[in-house]
């Protein structure tokens, strides 16, 4: 469940990692790989379903639906970058990560799972397309990114789990200490009327 919090640090994360975003489109300009003006397109696609995704928790923070869809297109626009900047040999599959992280800090572990079976999936479909020789080498390259994407899926979700229960604990904590004020000023105030109706009686 989608946590106000959380979104905050999205919206940091988001900005951050734009800005690594535009230092690598910048480095990698005299890339004979990538495919211009398509790469462009495609980029400018992917900030359009980000931003898409900030407004989607803005307006939704409660609804898990609407990032698990914003994390589908943000799948399919990176596949088709990575197809547009070299394949299977493409560095810029690390662009999986974006959706990765965002949903572990604002879905639940089955639908993380999801996502990352997703990415995997996009990322191997490429070696399948592509006219690469599947050997060892092939296999244990895709093996390394798969690793890699579930590992990081899975540490990201583990710590925001960790926050959201901690922040469950502490919001019971708060109410049960609520609770004790409320208590403790009602007996000060029968402790204070039984004392004046002890002074009436005597």
């Amino acid at each position: 469940m989608v946590h106000a919090r959380a979104g905050s640090i999205l919206v940091r994360y988001e900005a951050a990692l734009w800005s690594v975003l535009g230092a690598m489109a910048y480095l990698a300009r005299d890339n004979a790989g990538l495919v211009y003006p398509d790469i462009l397109w495609l980029f400018a696609a992917l900030l359009m379903v980000s931003l898409g995704a900030a407004e989607a928790v803005r307006r939704w923070p409660q609804r898990d639906w609407p990032h698990a869809v914003c994390a589908v297109f943000s799948l399919a626009v990176i596949a088709a970058i990575q197809a547009r900047s070299g394949g299977a040999q493409s560095n810029l599959w690390v662009l999986y990560l974006l959706p990765l992280f965002t949903s572990a800090l604002l879905l639940r572990g089955r639908e993380l799972a999801w996502i990352a079976g997703g990415a995997s999936l996009c990322d191997a479909l490429l070696y399948v397309s592509s006219d690469s020789f599947w050997g060892a080498s092939v296999a244990f390259e895709l093996a390394v990114k798969t690793g890699v994407l579930w590992a990081a899926a899975g540490s990201t979700w583990a710590l925001a789990e960790g926050e959201r229960r901690a922040r469950a604990r502490a919001d019971v904590q708060r109410v049960e200490l609520e609770r004790l004020e409320t208590g403790l000023r009602q007996a000060v105030m029968a402790r204070g009327q039984d004392q004046r109706l002890a002074v009436l009686g005597l």
